[in-house]
């Protein structure tokens, strides 16, 4: 962080060493550089958007975890199926890797005498 606010002061070219420009670089942003407001822009929306509408999904789908309503268990496979996939495929795939007759791993250590 301290390097990031020391050079933020700089003017800094790849071939050159920083010189020191105190704030004009924050006065340029300020002013002249038209992404920077963009991008306050989208960090805000995001942030009165993005956040809210995913804590209220999340606290939705909590609720919809913790009660007996009518389709419960379909809802409860439908989200943690790829949690579970990712796993099962994980383990498969050692399991190959590592198998005794055939797997890659025991033939290179075979053929180097391990």
């Amino acid at each position: 962080m301290l390097a990031s606010a020391s050079l933020s002061l700089t003017q800094y070219e790849i071939l050159a060493a920083p010189r020191f420009i105190g704030l004009a670089n924050y006065g340029y942003a300020l002013v002249v550089d038209d992404y920077f407001w963009k991008s306050v822009y989208n960090t805000a929306c995001y942030a009165m958007l993005f956040i809210p509408l995913s804590l209220l999904g999340s606290l939705g789908a909590a609720l919809l975890f913790t009660q007996s309503v009518r389709g419960r268990a379909v809802f409860l496979t439908l989200f943690l199926m790829p949690s579970a996939t990712s796993v099962v495929a994980s383990i498969l795939t050692w399991m190959w890797i590592r198998n005794y007759q055939f797997g890659p791993l025991n033939g290179v250590l075979a053929r180097i005498g391990v």
